[in-house]
């Protein structure tokens, strides 16, 4: 069977998201829940490939019986969902609704507010984007993302988010985000990219991932040894019905780019085994 690789592009189309749309804004976030509930069902019956990935990721990584990973499939479908129609929610101006459990909140804002930039080296365990509107930083937040993403459903997201908390910019295929990054850098603000899913033919760094050597992306272990940053690793992850934990470990960034590397492999790893329904990879990450 041909094996199956991430494009840069999100699951999804623009119908559906409207519904849950239409539905959070005049019935509530719980009617969308409900619907959610025949789409989850639906993906699991006949998204096989993915099924196949990620039922082998529980048996093999996290080593889960056969009928615990096939329920776990159902509940990461269901939390995947859950998060992005949050996300629409919050975008829309309902982050009232949600609390936020910041554990050691204290010496993440002591990491950022040192005189250095700072990388946030994100993962799919949860969903990042959401904390802008969540988590008060106080210091400027930039995002990285790819420009491959689908841009029907970024530009209904976009079209929903209140101005001036977050600011996002794409990686490009003709290189020129890397000024914007130097820009940041330079300014000693908060860059937010991820670690955990890369492109074919871009350049990665190898570390140990539950026993095995995987792939992850290159660059923010890149520059936070370039330029002498702060690191840490951060998710977001849906912990209740309207409840999110804001989880960070800080990196040693002394060591050099294997080395930051490694401990980002060992805090995912962690983390995937703390929120085993919400690492939200349906590719095989060791391929």
């Amino acid at each position: 069977m041909e094996e199956q690789k991430w494009k840069g592009e999100s699951r999804g189309n623009a119908l559906g998201y409207n519904i849950f749309i239409w539905l959070i804004k005049n019935l509530g976030l719980y009617s969308a829940y409900f619907m959610l509930l025949f789409v989850t069902t639906y993906f699991v019956l006949f998204s096989r490939k993915t099924n196949k990935e990620i039922y082998r990721f529980y048996r093999e990584a996290l080593h889960f019986s056969r009928f615990k990973s096939i329920v776990y499939i159902w509940k990461n479908y269901y939390q995947m969902g859950q998060t992005l129609i949050d996300k629409a929610a919050i975008f829309s101006g309902k982050s009232k609704e949600f609390t936020l459990v910041k554990p050691n909140y204290d010496n993440l804002l002591a990491m950022i507010q040192e005189d250095k930039p700072s990388v946030f080296i994100m993962s799919h365990v949860g969903n990042f984007e959401a904390a802008g509107f969540l988590v008060d930083l106080k210091k400027r937040v930039n995002l990285l993302t790819y420009e491959a993403e689908l841009a029907h459903i970024k530009k209904i997201m976009d079209d929903l988010k209140e101005d001036g908390l977050f600011k996002s910019f794409t990686i490009k295929y003709d290189g020129s985000h890397i000024f914007e990054l130097q820009s940041v850098m330079e300014k000693k603000e908060i860059l937010c990219l991820h670690g955990d899913r890369y492109l074919e033919g871009t350049k990665t760094i190898t570390a140990d991932f539950f026993g095995k050597p995987a792939r992850f992306t290159y660059g923010p272990f890149y520059l936070a040894d370039r330029f002498n940053a702060n690191a840490a690793i951060v998710s977001l992850v849906k912990s209740g019905m309207k409840e999110y934990t804001l989880e960070h470990r800080r990196l040693d960034t002394s060591k050099g780019q294997q080395d930051i590397a490694n401990q980002y492999a060992k805090h995912l790893e962690s983390f995937v085994k703390k929120y085993p329904e919400s690492w939200f990879n349906y590719y095989d990450f060791w391929a």
